[in-house]
């Protein structure tokens, strides 16, 4: 199912977390403790108690360690290549800022404690996304279901691996897949016409996903914490 392609969404991906790493390497002073003493890591990490909406999305662009960085990075240009070939790389991205917002919303919820950094949310989104595009397509959806298992095998397995990250982030992806595979067709267009009717219907679809969830992070973030 998934090919070493170009990917324009995946390298103007890459090259944010690239960046967004180098800096808090040279902040720290450290390759490996690349978040410690940064201060940009300091006001992007996802933190609960220390405020801030721009967390929920910023958290998502930041990685502990050049194997963290690397790992994340090698999986979302192989998801990101396979989903572009479908919605184009400018959907892509915003599909990929979306479920990085959804996943944090569910680590607010139900973890708010735990200081969580890293693209794997949004990751898992798109693991959930592809899914449903084998599903509906007849692709290879026995492939898919047995990679996703495995990784949440690794997440519920391997310390300091953010659960609820993950499962956010294929909570999310199935949400917002869903109505993105069955409510936005992607091919078989008649017409030009058509084609850019569900062009745009998809980029509603994202928009909308994206003000519901800021939309819930913010109220979760007004709870008092000794609710969540």
């Amino acid at each position: 199912m998934l090919s070493l392609t170009r990917s324009r969404s995946a390298s103007i991906l890459l090259a944010i977390l690239a960046a967004v790493y180098f800096v808090t390497a040279v902040q720290s002073g450290s390759a490996l403790e690349n978040l410690q003493s940064s201060s940009l890591a300091d006001a992007w990490v996802l933190y609960t108690p220390a405020g801030g909406m721009w967390r929920i999305l910023t958290y998502s662009l930041l990685h502990q360690g050049l194997a963290h960085l690397i790992m994340n990075g090698f999986t979302l240009y192989f998801f990101a290549a396979e989903l572009e070939r479908i919605y184009g790389h400018w959907q892509v991205i915003a599909l990929f800022v979306v479920l990085a917002v959804g996943s944090a919303d569910v680590i607010v919820l139900m973890d708010p404690f735990s200081a969580t950094v890293g693209a794997s949310g949004a990751i898992f989104g798109f693991f959930a996304v592809a899914l449903l595009l084998a599903i509906k397509h007849h692709g290879q959806v026995r492939a898919m279901i047995a990679f996703i298992v495995v990784n949440l095998g690794y997440t519920f397995f391997t310390p300091g691996v953010s659960l609820w990250g993950h499962l956010g982030g294929l909570i999310a992806g199935f949400v917002v897949g869903a109505v993105l595979v069955y409510g936005a067709p992607a091919g078989g267009f008649a017409t030009v016409k058509a084609r850019n009717q569900a062009i745009t219907r998809r980029w509603i679809i994202l928009a909308v996903s994206f003000v519901v969830f800021v939309g819930a992070a913010y109220l979760l973030l007004q709870l008092p914490l000794a609710t969540l």
